[in-house]
Formats: structure tokens, sequence, C-alpha cells
């Protein structure tokens, strides 16, 4: 009977081991440490005018005696100076028309009265003060990295009196433009100046503009934007 309960008693034991899953193995445990996640960078860099920065201006400028059919041109250069290369480069336009002084023949022109307070000076009364002289400015060329951006399809998007030519007045309906299309579809993240493309628009004031445009200004902002 007691070697009966002692079997029994074992049997017991060795069921609570089992059901408690107490069983010995060999393990070895290894670490990775310092796993990073840093996300790269885009920054276009622009070169115009005189300057070199993130915002340039004075890119395009004329003489103070800018004369019908005299032109003007001007390059952008873009860089991206980060390390995330930009598949992307858009560009957008805004125009704004204004007049700087009225003169006798342009106050005359728009059907004015010129009262004379001496030589060249004097006020304009009843002057419609048309300052429209951008849709005076023709666009003669534009590139993007040495490739015409005068396109037929940009002719047929934005060519909107239908003469062939692009003016100043119709650039400025240009936005989200992707120059990057008409190039090798890249500005390249290079951290410096091995990879950058030019902007480069030649604009010429219209022979026939006529004396109602005589100290008128024509200012254009461009806003360059790389995306992935």
């Amino acid at each position: 009977m007691r070697r009966i309960l002692i079997s029994l008693m074992t049997v017991a034991l060795v069921g609570a081991l089992i059901s408690g899953g107490i069983y010995a193995y060999f393990s070895d445990t290894e670490t990775s440490t310092g796993n990073t996640f840093t996300a790269g960078t885009m920054d276009l860099y622009l070169t115009g005018g005189t300057q070199a920065g993130d915002s340039v201006t004075a890119t395009w400028t004329t003489p103070s005696d800018w004369a019908p059919g005299d032109t003007a041109t001007g390059t952008l250069t873009m860089d991206n100076v980060g390390s995330i290369d930009m598949t992307k480069v858009k560009l957008s336009v805004a125009v704004t028309d204004s007049g700087v002084s009225i003169n006798e023949p342009e106050c005359v022109a728009e059907g004015g009265a010129w009262t004379s307070t001496g030589p060249g000076t004097g006020s304009c009364s009843g002057n419609a003060a048309d300052d429209a002289i951008s849709e005076n400015i023709d666009i003669t060329t534009l590139t993007y990295a040495g490739n015409n951006v005068l396109t037929a399809a940009f002719l047929t998007a934005y060519d909107t009196d239908t003469d062939g030519t692009i003016q100043l007045d119709e650039f400025n309906a240009v936005a989200d433009y992707d120059l990057e299309t008409l190039d090798d579809g890249v500005l390249t993240g290079d951290g410096s100046g091995l990879d950058t493309d030019d902007l480069i628009m030649t604009v010429q004031l219209q022979s026939g503009v006529t004396h109602e445009h005589q100290s008128d200004e024509s200012t254009i902002t461009l806003t360059i934007v790389g995306e992935q």
C-alpha cells in the first residue's frame, strides 16, 4: 500500500511539472541600438540679379529710359543645396501694373487735360490712367536649362489673344508650371552648385506702344517651388 501511495505521488508530481511548463533551455540575447530616423532636406537656392540666397530681387530690370523696341534679359539660377532630389520645379507668376507719374503726352493720349506748371511739370485732370503696360511687353525668349519654355503647348495654354506671342499680362496666369518636365526631370540635391538650372527670359517693349504708357510700370514676381 505504501508503495502504491509513493507511486501515485510521483505521478502527481510529474503531472504538476508538465502542466506548469517548467523546462530548461539554452538562450542568447543580443541588442540593436543607436537606430535613428533622420529626414533629408530640400533647399532651393536662387541666384539672380546681383544677389544669391533663398530670395532674390531685381533679376530683371530695365533702364529708366526703356524705349519702344528695347529688350531686357535676366537669368534666374536654381540650385538644390539639400540632400533630397527635386523631381518638380514649379513656377508661378504674379504681375502688377502701376503708373509712376503722369506726363503731358500720356495725359493727352488718355483723353485728359494737362495743366503745365513749368517745363516737364504739371497736373492732369480727367485722366483715365490706363496702366496696363504689361499688355505691351512681349516675352521673346524663355528657356529653362537650355530648353524652350514657349512650346506649342505653352502657347495653347497661355496665349489668350492668340497672336503667337506671350505678353507679360498673359504670363501672369502661369501657376504651378513644372519646369522640370522640359529637362531631365530632376534637380539633384547635391548640397552644392554641381547641378544648377537657369531660367532665362528676354522681354521687349512693343515698338508700337502708344504715348499713354509713358512712365507706366510693370512689376513681376516669380515664385519657384521644388518638390519630390
